[in-house]
């Protein structure tokens, strides 16, 4: 797999109207979301880099979504704790936006973790 990491970004409100700007890392068995919170109106970052690693074990969901001038990667997880701390995310679930010009790279990348996360699963299944 060539490129493992994805740009992104998370507009949301809470309180009041914040935007995070991050990557998301494909490790060898796990995800890492890494984000900074970022002023909308200057883009300058208003907090520390923070990191979420997320085992391949607690991987529900990656996928991703394409729009006419942009996409959405989809992650779900199997515990809401798994999330905890990153902003916009509900029940689990996160939706990454991705640039236009990011969404070859992300397809690629989307699809390689997927075969990485189904080799995992069948790995697992082979040791219980």
């Amino acid at each position: 797999m060539k490129k493992s990491t994805i740009p992104f970004t998370i507009t949301h409100l809470e309180n009041g109207y914040s935007r995070e700007h991050g990557l998301l890392h494909i490790l060898q068995e796990s995800v890492r979301i890494e984000f900074e919170q970022t002023d909308p109106a200057t883009g300058l970052p208003i907090s520390g880099v923070r990191e979420i690693d997320v085992p391949f074990d607690q991987v529900e969901t990656l996928k991703i979504k394409k729009g006419w001038f942009s996409a959405q990667v989809i992650f779900e997880t199997k515990s809401l704790k798994t999330l905890e701390g990153l902003p916009g995310a509900q029940q689990g679930r996160c939706i990454l936006k991705i640039k236009r010009s990011d969404v070859k790279e992300a397809e690629k990348t989307v699809s390689s973790a997927r075969m990485r996360l189904s080799e995992f699963r069948l790995n697992s299944l082979d040791d219980d």
